[in-house]
């Protein structure tokens, strides 16, 4: 059920529906539904790649069980990241946002490392 509830968690970041990500994706609103509740726990490739493109994402972040720990949370902000920094994150794509996010948790890194 993991591609689901990642596509599911994916779209609810964007702020979209299921209807405009079925459109996106140029799926069936019902059976996109299906498989963000893991009714259809493996759909084909082509679909997983429609569904990918269309939310902005690598192929492999949306299949990846560990993405939700690699993203902005629900919210759309990162633990202790400024809100004027998470706002400007928003508007990225989602592959770029978590580069960001990377990047910012080395920073925070390497500021605890010199506190020592």
């Amino acid at each position: 059920m993991e591609l689901g509830e990642n596509i599911r968690r994916i779209r609810e970041t964007k702020g979209w529906t299921q209807e405009q990500l079925a459109e996106k994706a140029e799926l069936d609103i019902s059976y996109l539904g299906q498989i963000e509740r893991g009714l259809r726990t493996s759909p084909g490739l082509k679909i997983v790649k429609k569904l990918a493109y269309a939310l902005e994402v690598e192929l492999g972040y949306l299949l990846d069980s560990q993405c939700k720990d690699k993203q902005l949370d629900e919210a759309g902000n990162i633990d202790n990241i400024p809100e004027w920094m998470a706002e400007e994150l928003k508007r990225c794509p989602l592959t770029e946002q978590t580069i960001y996010a990377q990047i910012f948790q080395l920073i925070q890194k390497l500021m605890e490392y010199r506190r020592k």
